[in-house]
């Protein structure tokens, strides 16, 4: 009994040795894998742990982690990248589980995306087909979120990752205009994107039949500087229209093209200028029928240019007319609305400027003073022909920009920084002489219109449509010639229209005598505010022999009353090729004191001193004086006389010269 008292404290004691040595056992924690790669997406691994733990991370990307803390037992923890690795760069870290003394580590990586696509074109043929692009990738990728056009049948698949191949399916092109494209963007990690461009052959094209016939014909020679190229039209099987061009080359290798449009003939565009003389080109012509392949080329020819100049280059300018005089009045005209073609010599602006001198210069009294003159023309190719309609937006490409206002307006504008800078291109054409001459240009256009800007210090810009056909006595293009050039331009001369029945307003009647007494080139030389003729400026006429049908005629200046002309009818009213005798005295008294003949007015003058200047133009003008009177039989136009067959010009711009 004793020993067994003694034995059982002792087995007691045995197992709370053996109890407290199991709990006391070495913090055990295990992972399943060593290293994980989330390149292609979330990886895991376990935790395998006789203690709690939690986890940290170190390297150079933190990745996501869950869970992030477990305790004893065997635990599944996710790994993945909140982002696609776009850097170039692998991204790397370690995962430390710890836990009661205890540590497992997981190394972590992450490649960056690989994307590749195994073409970059992919041509298909015009009949319905199936092709395959092959994708090299370690993501995913995509190609929803586009439109994708009608002629593509089908893109399969639409999404995926990894490697894969995409099938392209189309439908047949039955179009010959052109082949399908289409841009197809192929999206993948994240915010990256390739593209692929899809094309396909359009439909078969039966091209036209090689032009023929051309002229020049091959090795010609003593050709224009300014050609014009024709051949014979080409056909097409399927009935296209066809369109034509012209290339032209100094050396068969550099080319330049002008087109014809569906014309077989085209001349030399005012963009190319002329031709150089003694210079051989090679030349072919191309007929394109819009559709797929559809351009056939003929032979190339050649032909040399002649060594005689024979039409003007843009900037180019002849003396039409020369002065004997030492001091010549210089007159210059020029086109608007004249292509390159027209400039040949004797072609339309020679033609169409000859008789505007020609009209000019058989009126008196420029008629009986042509050896005063000295007359330039000078060409401006403009790009288009007519001139710019403002009333129906019709714009024209034109040298000068003339714009007529349209409608039954005959008022016109113009850039005249641009016509004063051209026609000084001539070297002897300077300001000064400008403002001693007048310019005129010659609008190529088939309308009724006519306006002169006229400048307080001389300048003038006429500006005249080239009117075919006109059946009237006084709209014709020489009655617009010698109303807006040689009375307005030159002549300084005012409108004698009577276009408002009613007196003419006090600011009206101002700006008439500011026009003749402040300018240093006085203009409305013809009119006067006053009824008497002594206060008149052809006060001078009374009592000379021969002009006794000069007086005081009331009505001019637009107005019906309170302003005065000097003889019923003239040029400055209804075009009729006649100045009255005020008019042509003027006229004289202006060219005579630019010619240096004759002491033109000065603010010093007294009157007497201006009287003897008058006196001594009077003498002049008297000498030469042959057409006195109106002979030409027209109507006169009295406001009781309207309708009358006659649409008055545009009024004259006035422009104020600071000098």
């Amino acid at each position: 009994m004793n020993r067994l008292k003694y034995i059982l404290p002792l087995l007691a004691m045995s197992l709370f040795l053996l109890v407290s040595c199991t709990k006391e056992e070495e913090p055990k924690i295990d992972v399943s894998s060593s290293s994980l790669d989330v390149t292609s997406g979330a990886a895991k691994f376990t935790v395998t742990s006789n203690v709690k733990w939690t986890i940290s991370q170190s390297g150079d990307f933190n990745f996501t982690v869950s869970p992030s803390s477990g305790d004893v037992g065997t635990t599944e923890v996710s790994v993945s990248a909140y982002s696609v690795n776009n850097t170039g760069s692998v991204r790397t870290s370690t995962i430390t589980v710890s836990g009661g003394g205890a540590t497992a580590a997981v190394s972590v990586s992450q490649s960056p995306v690989t994307f590749s696509l195994s073409t970059e074109v992919l041509q298909m043929e015009a009949k319905e087909s199936t092709k395959s692009i092959t994708v090299t990738s370690n993501t995913e990728w995509n190609v929803n979120g586009i439109t994708i056009p009608n002629w593509i049948k089908s893109i399969t698949p639409t999404a995926t990752s990894g490697n894969g191949e995409i099938k392209i399916t189309v439908n047949e092109n039955t179009s010959r205009l052109s082949e399908n494209t289409f841009l197809l963007r192929i999206s993948y990690g994240g915010s990256l994107s390739k593209s692929v461009e899809i094309k396909q052959d359009a439909a078969y094209n039966n091209p036209p039949t090689k032009p023929a016939g051309l002229k020049p014909e091959d090795n010609a020679t003593n050709v224009s500087m300014m050609p014009f190229f024709s051949w014979e039209a080409s056909s097409d099987v399927e009935g296209d229209e066809i369109t034509y061009y012209v290339h032209l080359s100094t050396d068969g290798k550099s080319w330049k093209r002008i087109s014809a449009g569906k014309s077989t003939s085209v001349p030399l565009p005012s963009t190319m200028g002329v031709l150089q003389n003694n210079t051989r080109y090679y030349y072919k012509v191309s007929a394109d029928d819009g559709h797929n392949e559809g351009v056939t080329e003929s032979d190339v020819q050649t032909f040399t240019v002649s060594s005689e100049k024979d039409a003007y280059a843009d900037g180019d300018y002849m003396v039409y007319m020369e002065s004997s005089k030492p001091n010549p009045v210089v007159f210059v005209f020029t086109g608007d609305g004249y292509l390159a073609e027209h400039y040949k010599y004797g072609g339309n602006f020679d033609q169409d400027v000859n008789e505007a001198i020609d009209a000019l210069f058989n009126m008196e009294p420029y008629k009986s003073y042509k050896e005063y003159f000295t007359v330039y023309k000078i060409a401006a190719y403009s790009n288009q022909t007519g001139i710019t309609n403002k009333t129906t937006n019709d714009i024209k490409d034109t040298k000068f920009k003339l714009e007529w206002e349209g409608g039954r307006s005959t008022g016109i504008d113009c850039n005249d920084d641009i016509v004063f800078e051209w026609v000084q291109k001539i070297p002897e054409v300077t300001s000064e002489v400008l403002r001693k001459g007048a310019i005129g240009v010659i609008s190529n256009a088939d309308v009724y219109a006519g306006t002169c800007i006229s400048y307080s210090d001389g300048m003038s810009i006429s500006m005249i449509p080239y009117l075919r056909g006109s059946t009237s006595q006084t709209t014709t293009f020489a009655n617009v010639i010698v109303h807006e050039m040689g009375g307005h331009g030159f002549g300084r001369l005012g409108d004698e229209y009577k276009n408002y029945n009613e007196r003419a307003p006090q600011d009206r009647i101002d700006a008439i005598l500011s026009y003749q007494n402040d300018w240093s080139c006085p203009f409305y030389m013809n009119l006067s505010v006053y009824p008497q003729q002594s206060k008149s400026l052809w006060a001078h006429f009374a009592g000379v022999e021969g002009y006794s049908h000069v007086g005081m005629f009331e009505g001019g200046g637009l107005y019906t009353q309170g302003i005065w002309r000097p003889e019923q009818i003239s040029c400055m009213e209804d075009n009729r090729m006649y100045y009255n005798s005020p008019s042509r005295f003027y006229i004289v008294k202006r060219l005579l004191e630019a010619a240096g003949e004759l002491e033109p007015y000065s603010d010093d003058d007294t009157e007497e001193v201006r009287a003897q200047k008058i006196a001594a133009a009077m003498a002049r003008f008297l000498e030469r004086d042959v057409q006195r009177t109106d002979n030409t039989q027209s109507n006169t136009k009295g406001w009781e006389g309207v309708p009358y067959d006659f649409i008055p010009l545009g009024p004259t711009r006035f422009v104020v010269v600071e000098e």
